[in-house]
């Protein structure tokens, strides 16, 4: 009887320190946004190198208000140098993460750009398309730390569809899709060739994507970004290999 109730004692000591934890942590989101670097730099800090990791089970809402934060973060970082390095920070976490913290964290991001991206003007979407990419060099270094495994690469392109591609969102986001498009084939190049079947787990999305979406502008880029930049480099192998014969 005893144990029991210090073992529930013990419980609703934990359930309080995650509650408290979250409140300051929600509290530091909102020093994000602010006009003043050093609030947010510390902010920033605490929020990545101790927070964040800690959170084994953040509600959704949560996450989404910490990518708010972030977002209006690299809003503010004006140097090259500084945006770079924010960037290259923030991307990093997908592999640093516990996996199913990561693929959250992956999925708010592009929930956040989508959301967002009507509002970026022209002078800062050169630092947006770079967090892009970089996200998208992160997605595919989680596939390859994970070995490649099948069920994990099913898992991430099913976030990459239903976030961006088949997103239902009605957010004016569609300049993130053709970005994300236009870098693919490029991030995922330094892990080829690969195993048919991860291959094709990967491909095969974009085969849907051109198949069920009407949007001629993002069929465009994939088409040209993706297959027929694969065609031209399955034509050069074989012309290296009659060459060789």
């Amino acid at each position: 009887m005893q144990a029991s109730q210090n073992l529930e004692i013990q419980n609703q000591s934990s359930n309080m320190e995650a509650e408290t934890a979250t409140e300051a942590g929600l509290s530091l989101i909102k020093q994000l946004a602010s006009c003043n670097k050093s609030g947010r730099d510390r902010a920033l800090r605490v929020l990545l190198k101790t927070w964040l990791p800690t959170q084994l089970n953040l509600h959704d809402d949560h996450m989404k208000k910490l990518w708010k934060g972030l977002f209006y973060c690299i809003w503010h970082a004006d140097k090259v140098p500084v945006q770079t390095q924010l960037i290259d920070r923030l991307s990093s976490l997908v592999l640093s993460l516990h996996l199913p913290l990561s693929i959250h964290y992956f999925s708010a991001f592009l929930l956040t750009m989508r959301r967002e991206w009507s509002g970026i003007d022209a002078l800062r979407l050169d630092k947006f398309y770079l967090l892009i990419r970089r996200f998208m060099a992160s997605f595919f270094a989680l596939m390859r730390n994970n070995l490649w495994d099948l069920e994990l690469v099913k898992r991430l392109m099913g976030v990459l569809e239903e976030v961006t591609f088949f997103a239902d969102d009605k957010f004016l986001g569609n300049g993130v899709n053709y970005h994300i498009a236009s870098v693919f084939l490029e991030e995922l190049r330094p892990y080829l060739p690969l195993k048919a079947e991860v291959l094709e787990v990967v491909l095969v999305s974009f085969i849907r994507v051109s198949a069920k979406v009407p949007d001629k502008v993002l069929l465009g880029k994939i088409r040209s970004n993706m297959f027929d930049a694969l065609l031209g480099a399955g034509k050069r192998l074989l012309e290296v290999k009659k060459l060789g014969e």
